[in-house]
């Protein structure tokens, strides 16, 4: 049994029965807001109520409210049927997943992800001899060229992600800079002439190349974005 009574309705999130209220075509010298009063006006007069529309003196920009009664003749016989109509679209519906499974090669295995980082790594250091003060900086190469020391699983892996190798590159935005299609090893001394380290920031990360690169890193612990 449905509960037949009179209700007193204040809209505001303009939702429909099962997502986000839209405009219907025809209405587009509407503001959302008016189109979706609209809306709430059918549904009310389709369901068979009496209602008087009121704007309450609240502290609010949604202050227009319903007021529906069960006319004295009653609501139509064929409420159900009409409630069955009105809702018919949710027979499409398919909710979200509790759990959203992020796809940008954020959630490759750690071990994946420090083999293949230290893999290209090791390839642009080998490309080129060039130095700045002594810190070896690599070489860079071409994505296209890049993939082609991929093997085909690693490649699989990273196609199952939604993602690609640019996507893991940027990813991982400390060690690798990705700008016209090309790819080096980032080197943090230019970074800090573009944009110098602000007296507040907060190192939130370990120090990758401090660890890793074979001349450490290249700027001193006051001056490095991360923790040394």
């Amino acid at each position: 049994m449905r509960l037949k009574c009179s209700f007193f309705l204040l809209p505001c999130c303009p939702f429909d029965f099962y997502c986000k209220y839209s405009k219907v075509k025809g209405a587009s010298g509407e503001s959302q807001y008016v189109s979706y009063m609209a809306y709430i006006r059918s549904i009310i007069t389709k369901l068979g109520f009496e209602f008087k529309e009121d704007r309450l003196r609240i502290p609010s920009t949604k202050r227009h409210a319903f007021i529906a009664t069960i006319p004295s003749g009653g609501l139509p016989e064929n409420i159900d049927e009409i409630i069955e109509q009105l809702t018919k679209k949710g027979e499409n519906f398919v909710p979200r997943a509790k759990t959203i499974e992020s796809k940008n090669c954020s959630n490759l295995p750690a071990d994946f992800r420090i083999a293949l980082m230290k893999k290209i790594f090791t390839h642009l250091m080998s490309l080129d001899a060039a130095n700045d003060k002594g810190w070896r900086c690599g070489g860079s190469m071409s994505l296209a060229k890049l993939a082609e020391i991929l093997t085909v699983d690693e490649k699989e892996l990273l196609k199952n992600q939604n993602g690609g190798l640019q996507t893991f590159l940027k990813n991982h935005h400390q060690i690798f800079k990705v700008i016209g299609g090309k790819v080096k090893i980032k080197n943090w001394r230019e970074e800090l002439e573009l944009a110098p380290l602000k007296k507040n920031h907060v190192k939130k990360s370990e120090c990758w190349f401090l660890r890793n690169h074979p001349d450490g890193c290249p700027l001193s612990e006051e001056t490095c974005r991360f923790a040394h």
